[in-house]
């Protein structure tokens, strides 16, 4: 039996795996899939949680991540602002930082099962019974959920979000395409926006997100990204490249922002399985390292002995909120704002009259540097 068993070896699973196995814990990581692997990400990391990847030993000149200093906002018609990052950021494929992180992980101890699709989990006695699709059952004294953005598994355990169908799709394409190296961008188009950002290899990563109504309407990606996404100006030409090397995407749908329950049968929810942040925001993949040390530390606590089990869930939901709570809310509203054609117009306009409003907009969505 684990001390604590991980379901999903994604950022935030394998985050929260290396910093229990460093406190002395017993850990094991549940992935369905086989290391490594694509995730659909934009890959843009805040710099507001590097301190702590390397408390936890991850060595940032190993992964040779891009500096991100500045920001671009573009509205459908090709205006765009530009504001430096107040912390700045990095850059770099999703496939490059989680290989990392499960080559640490198995270093410092981390039992990673690959292969292991999760079924069902239940609780009795004070401790899980976690069982795979292959029928294989484990046992851990601690249980964390963090399997993404959406899974069976939420269908099985019957929460809430699964069963309420939402109407945004993603889309990620990685292009050879010569994109400002120190910039992360967001373009405006009719019904949706477009994350840019240069990462390795001399690729670019565009990922975008539309309601699923337009792909509805015109059948295909193709003839919709002709229609809606390239009318921006300055994604015409991204585009034609990606036609052009025949880029195959990467493609998600139901991306849910509704709120989730943290705990389910005493398992603690963590990373997106917790609650994803708009893209918009750009903060994603930092709120989930950050989750991932919240989650870590409440588990820690409870072996300590200094708390209950249900102290410690009640202390990480009330953290969690204090944390998390105002950045998803401002998250959501950007949300509903991004795709609209007049007010991405105004807002560009109205932006440069003012410029301290964008940097006070970015900083709702971020945080504090941890340690």
């Amino acid at each position: 039996m684990h001390d604590v068993l991980i379901i999903g070896g994604g950022l935030a699973g394998l985050t929260s795996a290396l910093h229990l196995a460093n406190a002395g814990l017993s850990v094991g990581v549940l992935e369905k899939k086989r290391f490594p692997f694509h995730k659909f990400c934009g890959e843009y990391l805040s710099r507001e949680v590097v301190p702590y990847l390397e408390r936890l030993g991850v060595e940032m000149d190993q992964l040779a991540p891009r500096d991100i200093r500045r920001i671009l906002f573009t509205a459908p018609s090709g205006k765009q602002i530009e504001t430096p990052l107040p912390l700045g950021g990095i850059s770099m494929t999703r496939f490059r930082l989680d290989q990392f992180l499960y080559q640490l992980a198995q270093k410092k101890g981390v039992k990673i099962y690959e292969g292991f699709p999760v079924e069902q989990f239940h609780f009795e006695e004070d401790h899980f019974n976690i069982k795979g699709r292959n029928g294989q059952i484990f046992r851990s004294h601690m249980l964390v959920g963090s399997y993404g953005k959406r899974s069976i598994l939420d269908k099985h355990l019957q929460r809430p979000f699964f069963f309420k169908r939402s109407p945004y799709i993603g889309v990620k394409y990685y292009v050879e395409y010569e994109f400002p190296p120190d910039a992360v961008a967001l373009f405006n188009f009719p019904g949706g926006y477009c994350g840019g950002i240069q990462v390795e290899d001399n690729l670019a990563n565009f990922t975008y997100m539309i309601r699923k109504q337009s792909l509805d309407r015109y059948g295909k990606l193709p003839e919709m990204e002709a229609a809606l996404v390239t009318t921006n100006p300055r994604l015409s030409p991204v585009f034609e490249q990606i036609r052009m090397q025949k880029v195959k995407p990467i493609v998600i749908s139901n991306i849910s922002f509704q709120p989730k329950q943290l705990i389910v049968d005493h398992a603690l929810m963590c990373g997106d399985a917790a609650g994803m942040i708009a893209p918009v925001s750009g903060n994603g993949m930092a709120m989930a390292i950050h989750s991932a040390k919240l989650v870590s530390e409440s588990i820690f606590t409870y072996f300590q002995d200094q708390c209950s089990r249900e102290e410690m869930e009640r202390l990480y939901q009330q953290k969690w909120q204090q944390l998390f709570g105002s950045r998803l809310f401002w998250g959501r509203q950007l949300q509903k704002f991004m795709g609209k054609a007049l007010i991405s117009e105004l807002a560009v306009a109205g932006l440069r009259l003012i410029p301290g409003v964008f940097p006070s907009i970015i900083r709702q969505t971020h945080g504090t540097p941890i340690h």
